[in-house]
């Protein structure tokens, strides 16, 4: 073999030899030309500093989705203290036991039917329209668009109510 390689070849076998996937013989005339090739050389830098750049955004992403954690996780702490604070004033008020339990049992029942009237259908799309990216069947669609209807007509439903009374 050829102990000297042209600049078009090394420049070809770069991004490979920055990789580390060439075999030992071809990383041996990379090295080689490098270190007698001055434009190479500077090629070969430009390339490892776009890398540390990569890194650079990789650890942009990784502090984004520290903050995501920590929002998250901050707003699961305000529902547990929204929560807390309406069971610990339906008890402190001066109405007895009884009603007490009876406004709490009304408020979770309440909350189940939003989570069943609105939440689910919005779910259910949200779910489906991933699932269709992810493996391209074309019947998630239609659980799409029944998904979509049932929020709909959910939203009319309540409106219609609301506009009557």
């Amino acid at each position: 073999m050829k102990e000297s390689i042209s600049c078009e070849i090394v420049q070809d076998l770069l991004p490979n030899y920055i990789e580390g996937i060439l075999s030992n013989e071809s990383k041996e005339l990379v090295s080689k030309h490098l270190d007698n090739c001055v434009y190479c050389k500077k090629e070969h830098e430009s390339m490892t500093s776009v890398i540390h750049l990569d890194s650079f955004e990789e650890r942009r992403i990784n502090y984004l989705k520290g903050i995501h954690k920590k929002s998250a996780s901050i707003l699961l702490l305000c529902i547990i203290l929204s929560i807390i604070t309406f069971i610990i004033s339906v008890f402190y008020s001066e109405a007895n036991l009884g009603e007490g339990f009876f406004t709490l049992t009304l408020f979770f029942i309440l909350m189940i039917i939003i989570i069943i009237r609105f939440l689910l259908p919005l779910l259910g799309a949200i779910v489906s329209i991933s699932w269709y990216k992810k493996t391209k069947k074309k019947w998630m669609i239609a659980i799409f668009v029944i998904c979509v209807c049932l929020f709909i007509y959910s939203l009319v439903y309540v409106v219609n109510n609301i506009i009557k009374y």
